[in-house]
């Protein structure tokens, strides 16, 4: 499914991302968070990594900034 959740700042999108999210991760499924900074991004990879970090779930973080050697 693709969503978009919208909202003012503190009024916890990252929260209620982070629980559908987990609720993704207990039916097999993945999750990813896109975010317009690289600045915002690590705060998410962050947060997400401290919330997540209790119950073993694997956080990681990708930026425009990385390379990447893909092979075809």
């Amino acid at each position: 499914m693709n969503r978009l959740l919208e909202g003012d700042v503190g009024s916890g999108k990252t929260v209620v991302a982070a629980l559908a999210a987990y609720v993704a991760h207990l039916n097999g499924f993945q999750t990813l968070f896109l975010a317009p900074t690289q600045i915002l991004a690590g705060q998410h990879y962050q947060t997400l990594s401290t919330l997540f970090k209790p119950y073993g779930i694997e956080i990681g973080l990708i930026t425009g900034a990385q390379k990447f050697n893909i092979k075809i």
